[in-house]
């Protein structure tokens, strides 16, 4: 299972995250051309995200 999480919709990066079996997963940041504050705020919701 993957889930993309809300962002604002001028921004050009993707928090999602991957359910696998044994309760484990990943969450990960993808960047498109992001700017430098952009990043900044993926970062912040990733780190958000992952606790």
């Amino acid at each position: 299972m993957c889930a993309t999480h809300a962002r604002p919709e001028r921004e050009r990066w993707i928090v999602q995250t991957e359910s696998f079996y044994d309760a484990r997963g990943r969450v990960y940041l993808e960047l498109a051309d992001a700017t430098p504050a952009e990043a900044e705020r993926g970062m912040a919701m990733l780190k958000k995200l992952a606790g």
